[in-house]
């Protein structure tokens, strides 16, 4: 919670210095979200469209729907005011439109609404932790809909998405099949985000990259090269002609890409050109395809910044029982006690 962007927003939503696509939504004069839900309406089953579902009840046309992505169920929604209302119904995607509404419309900026399902992205909004180290989690990774924590986010390479042009030259796959596969569009920073960063941060700027899911580059190399290895080589081959072509006969492909990790973001000519296309993806990357996204807690009804509790950890508490909602700090205390030497201790 060292972050300035997470001190000051306890339930997760949009905020200019955030790392991620939180800090790239569009105003809501711009920009409205990918769903409508203000009128509140839910399905009646006397309604005309009950007649499309004869014999099926409401809770099971809701699991069918909630099965779609999000992107499916706002172009579903808009067809009629019956659909418009079932869509409206949907519990889960309800849930999510109350606790991250922020993250929708983040979602919806980055053109992304058809690579997350509403039922799992619900089912991240009940979980508190980060899918690879079980400490809290304050982002999701919209490719893969995991929660993960800053750290994971930021240092586990595989969560690095690549730029279709960076697939081709790396893993030597065909620009036809790469630019195929499913991708999102990195919105721009919105204008209270850019005049509060550009004073504050030296980062590279995504704005406007389209990006890829690695595990996708990672099916197509074994389809067409048989394995991730073999493809990489021939990438790392292609790297050495290129390299050889423009007069950098003395520099190998693994020295050139320790000298870009040293030097990433300095102009030189070794970086210009084709050849910029193997740079390997930097941390920008994953953080361009993640969102702050609260966790709610259902046996509270706060949603927010997952927090561990070191002092119901202590007392042996249920590990799920450890974790609560950084606005529901209070609540949390006077149902455990104020923390006294590291232990809960309850006033009589």
């Amino acid at each position: 919670m060292d972050e300035l962007y997470l001190r000051d927003n306890p339930h997760l939503g949009e905020h200019p210095l955030a790392f991620n696509l939180s800090a790239r939504i569009p105003s809501h004069k711009k920009f409205a979200s990918i769903f409508t839900l203000e009128s509140g309406e839910m399905l009646d089953t006397r309604d005309a469209l009950a007649g499309s579902f004869p014999g099926i009840s409401l809770k099971i046309i809701h699991i069918i729907f909630q099965q779609l992505d999000l992107a499916s169920l706002a172009k579903l929604g808009a067809t009629s005011k019956g659909m418009q209302r079932l869509v409206s119904s949907l519990p889960k995607l309800v849930a999510l439109m109350h606790c991250a509404p922020d993250a929708i419309r983040a979602i919806n900026a980055a053109k992304a609404g058809r690579l997350l399902v509403c039922s799992d992205m619900y089912e991240k909004l009940l979980q508190p932790t980060c899918d690879q180290c079980g400490d809290p989690g304050e982002t999701l990774h919209i490719f893969r809909c995991e929660r993960l924590c800053n750290y994971c986010l930021t240092t586990v390479e595989h969560y690095r998405a690549l730029r279709p042009s960076e697939a081709v030259a790396q893993y030597a796959l065909n620009r036809n099949d790469v630019y195929a596969f499913p991708s999102l569009r990195v919105p721009a920073y919105s204008d209270e985000a850019f005049d509060e960063r550009r004073f504050c941060f030296r980062q590279v700027n995504t704005s406007g990259w389209k990006l890829i899911d690695p595990e996708d580059v990672f099916r197509l190399s074994i389809k067409t090269h048989g394995s991730v290895d073999e493809a990489r080589r021939r990438g790392s081959e292609s790297l050495r002609k290129l390299l050889i072509t423009g007069g950098f006969r003395n520099i190998t492909p693994e020295d050139w890409l320790e000298i870009s990790l040293r030097h990433a973001g300095e102009p030189s000519e070794v970086f210009k050109g084709r050849i910029i296309a193997h740079l390997p993806p930097g941390v920008e990357s994953a953080c361009s395809v993640s969102i702050l996204f609260p966790w709610y807690d259902v046996s509270t009804g706060f949603y927010g910044l997952p927090v561990l509790c070191t002092a119901c950890l202590a007392g042996y508490v249920p590990l799920q029982g450890c974790y609560y909602c950084a606005p529901g700090r209070d609540e949390h205390m006077a149902r455990r006690g104020e923390i006294i030497d590291g232990t809960h201790v309850k006033n009589t």
